[in-house]
């Protein structure tokens, strides 16, 4: 077919022509454009090559260099973990013991049967403080001068959380847990009645529960106390009188 006027054959697209390059035969003009082509795919391996340090353009002191660093990241100490990853690898295998799994299924239902803050705690710590909504026992001032101060009056060793309870004795979880399971029956069945699947659920807990040697669980909650040195990671030990 005849090829329009309006576009350069298809082995001449891409070669640039200038007026000087008029009298420059075609073929002299493709070998020039091959040659360009050829300059530019090679550039970017040599600067590859030079940013990262070839060692067979180096030489062999270079080798040498390379070897003895390659070595001694090699021999380098491992990064220690941080702290916050210890924690939580702690907490995972507290959870796996069953001192733990009776801690946490206390956590899940703890206001049936653990009272916090006490009533000691609601008591106004002076003239012009209020007490805050939906934190009993915490208290900000709202007038005089030390307006917009806070006074937080529970006890933390009380508080029904991970750091007490891991450190409670595991008859005192026990004990609690299973207090626990009863009240929530009792509100469940209450609310909508006998023979539900929760009910059924709660019934299989509290079985399981008492079933636990709490001596036992102490037993391995203390090796895991020791293995992460948990003593000495709080300042206050818990109160077991806020949890009888």
């Amino acid at each position: 077919p005849r090829q329009s006027p309006c576009f350069a054959p298809a082995r001449l697209r891409g070669v640039v022509m200038s007026d000087s390059e008029d009298d420059i035969p075609v073929a002299e003009l493709l070998k020039r454009r091959n040659r360009n082509r050829a300059d530019r795919e090679r550039a970017p391996k040599r600067a590859k090559s030079e940013a990262d340090g070839d060692d067979s353009a180096a030489g062999p002191a270079r080798k040498r260099e390379s070897k003895k660093a390659r070595s001694k990241a090699a021999k380098a100490p491992a990064t220690p973990p941080r702290a916050s990853k210890a924690a939580d690898s702690a907490i995972s295998e507290f959870y796996e013991l069953k001192k733990g799994e009776l801690a946490q299924k206390l956590l899940r239902r703890w206001w049936y049967s653990i009272q916090w803050p006490t009533e000691q705690s609601r008591t106004s710590p002076g003239d012009g403080y209020v007490e805050l909504d939906g934190y009993p026992g915490v208290w900000i001032c709202s007038e005089g001068d030390d307006i917009g101060k806070l006074v937080d009056q529970r006890d933390p060793r009380g508080c029904p959380n991970m750091a007490n309870f891991c450190r409670l004795p595991a008859d005192v979880l026990q004990k609690k847990l299973c207090e626990a399971l009863l009240a929530q029956k009792e509100a469940l069945v209450q609310r909508e009645g006998g023979g539900t699947a929760l009910e059924r659920e709660l019934d299989r807990e509290l079985a399981w529960a008492q079933k636990i040697n709490t001596d036992a669980a102490d037993k391995m909650a203390a090796r895991w106390i020791r293995k992460w040195d948990i003593g000495s990671r709080w300042e206050q030990e818990p109160d077991e009188s806020a949890f009888a």
